[in-house]
């Protein structure tokens, strides 16, 4: 190497900017990471063939330690080789793939052997006894002279990590809080783009945002083989015609009819986010881009004070040069550069911990309306994203931490665990199926014909049951009498969508129960739900999923008109993991007779499609589950669409949905198939924790105790006993032991707002206000629109004389809280509409006919 000096030049350089490139410029790629870039890929290519005649010409005088370097070097070189001709014939480089990886790391092992072996034979030479001879003597520097290591510099140093680990990251802050909430203007709610919440990075000014957006839209990202995958498969989705899709554009064309183009504005945060940040083209109403690549993948963060209503931040940047060129050697420097560097282009659009996490989907999937939009007050509108959140499936609430199947129930999902799961290839998917047939069909809601019911003096309980309907169960003769009035139980459970079922806007769809009665002859008898045409409305005695909100007049809102929304009729939807009872009522047809019913789909209500103007085929209905039973002499022949679980957890479903209304639970079935389930399965702690519920609302707090402790003594670690027994602590006035029993769950349980305010209540209780406060803001800073939280929060402000943050939290509270005419709005709708009773009844019962 000393008879090359160029060589050695020329591989310091490749030591050099290879460590440039890898650590100071790692995620950058603007002028001078691309001089560098370049710079190690010309000197690399300049040195190959000299290398190798180096390499060949003095590798006999080498020793061991050399060669492995010439070895690891050789590596180096050929990997790099290798990656550049792929970067010119147009393959893509991953910045995380095996060739990659082993370019850096031989090129870091070479470069450090070499030091060390320079090293070594300095101190070899230094060490002679000639050397030292001609050496004269200096005064030796010992360790104990040189100046130690700072510990406060290394302190001040870490300080800020400790800090991020150390700080609760959920923060409440009111007043931004309040100003988000309660704005109309652009200057009051600091925002420009008022009233979509849509920000613009500070790191960009607008027209970088928009020339470096058009540089980079979806066409772009699957030229030269780089994600054609990914964007054929965007093209098919729902984000890629978000702005298109008749459904939004006759929405949105009514909105503007009402509230004028500027308000529009706020939709397209979510359906059009280039369109919301571009004044000129949301004025033109050309918003024909809908939710593309760099929607989603440009976005750093969601509004950390309330999310939801597109309040997100993007920063689109262009990280290579020649981004904006069209063509000409310019654009292919520009692709050769991300080919074969992409860490800089995958860093800047994947920030992990964020894109793969729900809070990114919460910004538009978290919705509500407020004066800016219905010029009247606030209303909850769709909340998949809450629904989710404190759901089973999250695993971010103790109701999901044990759910009632273990085996079949996965905890700990985010949205992209189904939305954009990986592929067999490795990839993300990006067709984000959601309301899709074939998606739709994939065990996502069962139906469970679970038990045949009459009335029977004779019983103990007076009615006989058959229970559950499969070839298992016994019958008798007297239940199954032509012409006896039974009933039909039927068990419908959320078994797999991890939000509420209907999700989004749940007045555009429609979902319903189909049940039919057929005789001996195959003829129907009793029907309920049944339709033979897309565009057909549902019958009035049918059990229906969906929402109808209604205007200030009092009429129902039928075609998504938002302008006008400001209450609800009903609305009702399968909660994730929850099971729901419908009762159908009819007469036994005969000595031998069947059962059929269905669960049914739409993506979009008849009267939504109407007004979209889609033709007759694009709405079609998906059966998402069936189940049917024969019956003949009292006897069950046949059974299908049976539920594929143990028969202790078919009762304890069927016990825990009769408990579950809020109004009217019907107590006595509840219990009865409680006690059967723990007959079934005596040792189930699941079964016990069922019993807990049951008591706990009956209420019977001693029974509860007792339950919640049989609990625990099965399963230490379960978090719903836990947080139960605390429960029962409270509501008994032994406070300390409510919190002991409750503070070892904060940590894991941080998001749990009903478990914050059930801490909140022990310490309020207890005289601990400022405590008490301290969980409430807790529970705010994750659901700061909980009209509950508020509520509580206020009365401990007032306890703790901080009388003006007490009038903001009243407020707050009462700018949430619909107001006693909307109320009377949805009172008097349900009055004057008795047939549509059970769409908004817990537990709703049908009587069948033809």
């Amino acid at each position: 190497m000393r008879r090359l000096p160029l060589l050695k030049i020329a591989f310091a350089s490749l030591a050099l900017t290879g460590g440039l490139l890898f650590v100071p410029l790692r995620n950058e790629m603007g002028n001078v990471a691309t001089f560098v870039l370049l710079m190690h890929l010309v000197v690399g290519l300049i040195i190959v063939l000299p290398g190798a005649v180096f390499l060949l010409k003095f590798w006999r005088d080498w020793n061991s330690l050399r060669k492995v370097m010439a070895m690891l070097a050789s590596v180096c070189v050929i990997g790099g080789v290798w990656m550049i001709w792929q970067g010119v014939v147009g393959t893509v480089v991953h910045g995380d793939g095996a060739l990659w990886i082993s370019h850096v790391i031989t090129g870091f092992l070479a470069t450090g052997i070499y030091v060390f072996a320079r090293k070594k034979s300095v101190r070899s030479s230094a060490s002679s006894p000639e050397k030292e001879a001609r050496t004269p003597k200096k005064s030796k520097v010992t360790s104990l002279s040189r100046p130690p290591v700072s510990n406060l510099r290394l302190l001040l140093l870490l300080l800020p990590l400790l800090g991020w680990v150390t700080a609760d990251r959920l923060l409440y802050a009111p007043e931004a809080y309040v100003r988000d909430l309660t704005s109309v203007t652009a200057e009051g709610a600091q925002s420009p783009r008022f009233p979509a919440l849509i920000q613009i990075s500070e790191v960009n000014s607008a027209d970088a945002t928009f020339r470096n957006w058009d540089a980079q839209s979806p066409q772009t990202c699957s030229e030269k083989g780089c994600h054609p995958a990914a964007h054929t498969q965007w093209a098919q989705s729902g984000h890629a015609t978000s702005a298109i899709n008749p459904v939004y554009r006759a929405a949105l064309a009514g909105f503007r009819l009402e509230r004028g183009n500027r308000a529009s504005r706020w939709c397209a945060s979510c359906h059009s986010p280039r369109v919301a940040l571009d004044e000129e083209k949301s004025k033109s109403g050309n918003n024909t881009a809908g939710v593309d690549c760099l929607s989603c993948h440009a976005m750093t963060e969601t509004a950390s004070v309330r999310q939801g209503n597109g309040a997100y931040t993007l920063q689109v940047r262009e990280t290579y040069p020649f981004a904006n060129e069209a063509e000409g050697w310019r654009k292919r420097l520009h692709h050769f550069l991300m080919k074969v560097r992409p860490t800089p282009h995958s860093n800047a659009l994947h920030i992990p911990g964020f894109h793969n996490k729900a809070e990114s989907c919460a910004a538009c999937h978290r919705q509500s309306h407020n004066v800016a939009q219905n010029g009247f007050q606030f209303v909850q509108t769709t909340d998949t994203y809450g629904d989710w959140r404190s759901g089973l499936h999250s695993g971010r609430t103790i109701a999901g931490a044990f759910p009632l199947s273990k085996t079949e129930t996965k905890t700990g999902q985010e949205c992209q665990s189904c939305h954009f799961p990986q592929t067999s290839e490795g990839n993300v998917s990006h067709l984000s199926a959601g309301n899709r047939p074939d998606n739709l069909t994939q065990n996502r809601v069962s139906l469970d014909l679970f038990a045949l019911r009459a009335a029977d003096a004779s019983r103990p309980r007076g009615e006989a049951w058959i229970a559950p309907l499969d070839t298992n169960s016994t019958s008798g003769s007297s239940l199954l009498v032509s012409g006896k009035r039974v009933t039909l139980d039927v068990l419908v459970t959320n078994e797999s969508v991890g939000h509420a079922f209907p999700g989004g806007y749940e007045d555009l769809r429609r979902a319903w129960i189909e049940v039919q009665i057929f005789d001996e002859q195959g003829r129907v008898v009793a029907q309920s739900g049944v339709v033979k045409r897309e565009e057909d409305p549902l019958p009035p005695d049918t059990h229906t999923y969906g929402k109808l909100p209604i205007d200030r007049d009092g009429k129902p809102l039928l075609r998504h008109q938002l302008a006008r929304q400001v209450s609800t009729a009903w609305k009702r939807v399968l909660l994730p993991g929850a099971s729901e009872l419908v009762r159908f009522q009819f007469q036994v047809p005969g000595k031998r007779w069947r059962i059929v019913s269905r669960f049914r789909s739409q993506k979009w209500t008849p009267d939504i499609a109407k007004s979209a103007g889609l033709i007759e085929g694009a709405n079609p209905i998906t059966d998402m589950a069936r189940a049917s039973v024969t019956l003949s002499d009292g006897t069950i022949l046949e059974a299908q669409g049976v539920p594929v679980r143990p028969l202790w957890e078919r009762w304890t479903r069927y016990g825990l949905a009769a408990l579950s209304p809020v109004d009217r639970p019907d107590l006595s079935r509840s219990l009865y198939a409680l006690q059967t389930a723990q007959t079934l399965s005596p040792q189930s702690a699941q079964v016990a924790l069922a019993f807990g519920r049951y008591y706990l609302r009956e209420p019977a707090l001693l029974a509860a105790k007792a339950k919640f402790e049989a609990t625990l003594k099965r399963e230490p670690q379960n978090a719903e006993a836990q947080f139960g027994l605390g429960s029962v602590y409270r509501r008994q006035g032994q406070y300390d032991l409510a919190l002991a029993q409750l503070s070892p769950l904060v940590l894991r349980f941080s998001e749990d707002t009903s478990f914050r305010r059930e801490i909140a209540l022990a310490d309020y209780y207890a005289g601990r206000y400022a405590d008490a406060a301290k969980s409430l803001e807790a529970a705010l800073a994750v659901d700061p629109d909980d009209e509950q939280a508020h509520y509580q929060l206020q009365q401990c402000y007032q306890r703790l004389q901080r009388i003006p943050d007490a009038r903001r939290e009243e407020m707050t509270r009462r700018y949430l809280t619909i107001s006693t005419w909307s109320k009377s709005l949805t009172d008097e709708y349900r009055l004057s509409h008795p047939s549509e009773a059970n769409r908004w009844r817990g537990l709703p019962v049908y009587t069948l006919g033809k």
